[in-house]
């Protein structure tokens, strides 16, 4: 870790950051100095989107899916050069190397370890730069354009015959088993897209007590963060300026309909199994509503700040008719680099708690699920951990909730 702290100094000297600056900067996620002119804060946001631009070259163009490529995780021998200038300029680590900022923590459910979650590089230069300056954010349109612009090259590319051989880097890179998938062997998948979205063996992810209506289980392999209310989500973990359920539905009446309920948020990762499930039984509306949006990370750390992710992104929205849980909105939310987002599930039949509903291509993406007032209630220890502001890694069909008495009278 020496010659990472070392790295870091160089780079900060260059650029001419002082220590002064350093030791004044609170942790997390910062904007760079006030003294930027709007000239100066233009031209640092263009030189991102072309080294972005580059990333997605390296890897669509060359063929790449090593070092600097957009699904290599982060490290410090992973990022060329222009990227890390452009990342030490843009803010400044406190006394803590870079690589405390490459990943984040997340609470294994199953094992009670702590674990790091391996972020891919697109998603990390993406976060440096939506932060770099807010302000920015309101006022330009290069960051929306520039995310919708490469997340098209990235899908379609990621459906070309020649994609296929970023899958074994892609495996090795996230320790992705294929024992539990229904085609084991990579040469089974035509495209890095087929196997990205690949399917389980349905008996490595058994559905909690199948035959109780009244469980609620997970929609899917993901970090989960469940709030028994909207207003405690945006009090613990949703800051984003203009997150409403009315902004989140694009529909008031169903924003009245659903409110004061609770709320979980499954969020996938890039390595996770990337087919989501419903979480009770019950039939889908026939009226989905699709509402175009960009491709913002859905990573905490972009959710934590003053950012409309699930507000401004790419999403469906479904609701689900529960014979015991009542009305149930499901919103599936693409990301950066998401290509698509595909539901399989049939509306206006029975479909089971635990049945797939849909699919998404390649990138992080996230599932919103909002229950009426009253309907549920989650897991206690999913709650306090939400509170905490720490994701829980849980797997497809486990438990994570149940009914309220009087709605399953």
């Amino acid at each position: 870790m020496d010659h990472v702290k070392h790295l870091a100094h160089a780079v900060k000297e260059k650029l001419n950051v002082g220590s002064k600056a350093a030791a004044e900067e609170p942790s997390g996620l910062a904007t760079p100095p006030s003294e930027l002119s709007e000239q100066e804060r233009a031209q640092k946001l263009a030189s991102w989107a072309d080294s972005y631009s580059d990333m997605v070259s390296k890897t669509t163009e060359q063929g790449t899916s090593g070092p600097g490529s957009v699904h290599a995780p982060v490290s410090h021998d992973s990022i060329p050069s222009k990227h890390l200038l452009w990342f030490y300029g843009s803010r400044t680590p406190h006394d803590e190397t870079a690589e405390k900022y490459f990943h984040f923590k997340v609470y294994d459910r199953e094992t009670g370890q702590i674990i790091t979650e391996r972020v891919p590089l697109a998603t990390k230069l993406g976060m440096e730069f939506l932060f770099s300056d807010l302000r920015a954010v309101d006022s330009t349109t290069i960051i929306k354009n520039t995310l919708i612009k490469e997340t098209i090259r990235m899908g379609k590319a990621y459906n070309d015959p020649a994609s296929t051989s970023h899958i074994q880097g892609f495996v090795n890179d996230f320790n992705i088993p294929l024992d539990v998938l229904e085609k084991p062997d990579i040469k089974d998948y035509r495209t890095f897209n087929e196997f990205f979205s690949r399917k389980m063996r349905r008996d490595v992810r058994p559905i909690a007590s199948p035959g109780d209506d009244t469980i609620i289980s997970s929609a899917a392999d993901c970090r989960l963060s469940v709030f028994p209310s909207i207003d405690l989500a945006k009090q613990y973990w949703i800051k984003g300026k203009h997150f409403t359920l009315e902004n989140l539905f694009r529909d008031p009446a169903m924003a009245k309909r659903f409110d004061g309920g609770s709320l979980g948020i499954f969020r996938l990762a890039p390595q996770d199994y990337h087919r989501w499930h419903v979480p009770v039984g019950g039939i889908l509306s026939a009226d989905k509503k699709v509402i175009p949006g960009t491709f913002y990370t859905v990573n905490p750390k972009a959710v934590k700040e003053h950012l409309d992710v699930y507000t401004e992104n790419s999403r469906e929205v479904s609701t689900l008719t529960s014979p015991v849980l009542g009305e149930v909105a499901i919103v599936a939310v693409g990301a950066m680099l998401v290509g698509s987002i595909v539901q399989t599930a049939k509306p206006g039949v029975p479909i089971a708690r635990g049945e797939e509903m849909g699919y998404f291509e390649f990138g992080g993406s996230t599932v919103l699920v909002v229950f009426e007032k009253g309907a549920m209630k989650w897991d206690e220890d999913l709650v306090k951990r939400s509170e905490l502001g720490m994701e829980t890694l849980v797997k497809l069909g486990e438990k994570v909730g149940v009914a309220e008495a009087q709605k399953s009278a």
